[in-house]
């Protein structure tokens, strides 16, 4: 994938992700373009790299159990290339089909999904929530952070059977951002003029060279709309959490506990592996 394609996809989809690790992303994307409208050479490494770098690891439980434990590290992404590996990434594609290996092995009895993620893309995410979902029917699926489980990565932990964090960890986040960029008083100042030829009333919808039309942002807010009550209607189909506690806010470990986001505070990963154990 290249960098023009990562700077599409970040300024036009909708995205499920902590304000904070977007804002960083925007500032990266920001430092490439230098604030010019530049033609980018395609990468020389535009192969897509569904493996990912983290591979699951297995633990035998002291009651003669396997785990696999699946890693869920990094801002999360279906079909990332080896340049947004490599920024930190995280592969849905690998986390489905690592949950489907694990599924299908004799050999493991439980999952547990390690979490450390602000989020990530739409797309994806859903499918991937909804095969952890799949698999907990199959064999019993837990998720564990230390450190950040928010948007995106919230979506696929509420699927989980159990769901535990430290005392410090940010959890939560649940909502959809949209960034728009609107260029046209800069492109005015410096002489510039886009001369758009196009077929379809909304195909320029978003385009940064214009502003947004009062019909345009009500299709945007009404997609916002639609996947945010999709998010929330996830979480519910698990936990009891309160619709006034699921509108953006990040909470620490101990609150998240005390709203039914998450199902406890351990220590740390050895605890949940212990209580597995039991």
């Amino acid at each position: 994938m290249n960098l023009p394609h990562i700077i599409a996809k970040v300024l036009r989809e909708p995205w499920l992700i902590t304000e904070q690790k977007h804002h960083a992303i925007l500032a990266a994307l920001d430092g490439k373009m230098g604030g010019q409208f530049t033609t980018l050479r395609d990468s020389e490494d535009d192969e897509r790299d569904d493996t990912g770098r983290d591979q699951y690891r297995e633990f035998r439980l002291a009651n003669g159990a396997t785990v696999a434990v699946i890693p869920v590290h990094g801002i999360l992404g279906k079909h990332l290339s080896s340049l947004e590996m490599a920024c930190g990434g995280c592969s849905l594609d690998t986390i489905q089909s690592q949950l489907k290996t694990v599924m299908r092995s004799p050999r493991i009895s439980k999952v547990l999904l390690d979490i450390n993620s602000p989020g990530g893309t739409y797309v994806g995410t859903p499918e991937t929530a909804n095969l952890i979902a799949e698999v907990g029917k199959e064999k019993p699926v837990w998720a564990f952070t230390d450190s950040d489980c928010c948007s995106g990565a919230l979506w696929l932990a509420s699927q989980a059977g159990l769901f535990y964090s430290t005392e410090s960890a940010d959890i939560g986040s649940v909502g959809v951002r949209m960034i728009l960029l609107d260029v046209t008083r800069q492109l005015e100042e410096e002489g510039i003029k886009v001369n758009a030829v196009f077929s379809g009333k909304y195909k320029l919808l978003g385009a940064s060279f214009k502003p947004l039309e009062d019909d345009e942002r009500e299709m945007l807010q009404a997609e916002s709309d639609r996947i945010h009550g999709q998010f929330q209607a996830a979480i519910l189909s698990n936990r009891a959490v309160a619709q006034a506690d699921m509108q953006g806010q990040i909470y620490s470990g101990d609150e998240a506990a005390g709203i039914g986001m998450t199902d406890g505070v351990v220590g740390d990963l050895d605890d949940v592996l212990t209580m597995m154990a039991r």
